[in-house]
């Protein structure tokens, strides 16, 4: 066996490219090679010698195989991040503070927060990759989440957020590996009539 297919005047590979060999019994008709080189992916040669049995002739060489031997499959691409998961919260604000329970209803022109609750982890990969969502008119609305804006956002009931007679906020998470965005959450509230 050698790394290279060169052949001297007599049939045989030359000295310096051999890297294995072996002679063999009378009935031998395979052979293995424990020679470390061959763990290198690459193509090498192989040919056989053949004597008569009272080495009274030969040898006589085989025409040349090559064997070529594949560098191992790559690793398997890393499972791509989950999808954060949480819950948005919408409560009444004031300017400074909180000022309700968890809102299902909200009224025009009224100054609200939306929150993302959701786990650390989740928290986490939404400040690098998330996005606070408003379903307007003319469709959604983004703000950066997280290390990019505040944990929260404050808005006013608009006109231009009623759909159907309902406001629709959500988070989103721009999955780095897949570069879609996966809705996290959604919250829906029915919008009150004014008040006359």
């Amino acid at each position: 066996m050698a790394k290279s297919a060169q052949t001297g005047s007599d049939g045989s590979f030359f000295v310096e490219n051999l890297i294995d060999g072996a002679a063999l019994d009378k009935n031998q008709t395979s052979w293995l090679s424990s020679s470390p080189s061959v763990e290198t992916p690459g193509t090498y040669y192989v040919q056989v010698a053949a004597y008569a049995c009272d080495f009274s002739a030969g040898p006589e060489w085989s025409a040349t195989a090559a064997i070529v031997k594949a560098p191992p499959p790559p690793p398997p691409a890393p499972a791509p991040p989950p999808t954060p998961k949480g819950i948005l919260v919408v409560r009444g604000w004031n300017g400074y503070d909180n000022t309700t329970p968890p809102l299902s209803k909200v009224r025009l022109g009224q100054l609200i927060t939306i929150e993302l609750k959701a786990t650390l982890r989740a928290q986490s990969a939404m400040s690098e990759d998330g996005l606070f969502c408003t379903l307007t008119r003319s469709g959604n609305f983004c703000r950066a989440y997280g290390g990019k804006a505040l944990t929260y956002i404050v808005t006013r009931v608009s006109t231009n957020m009623i759909v159907r007679g309902k406001v629709t906020f959500s988070a989103e998470y721009r999955n780095p590996a897949t570069k879609q965005r996966q809705t996290v959450a959604t919250k829906r509230l029915q919008v009150l009539p004014r008040k006359t």
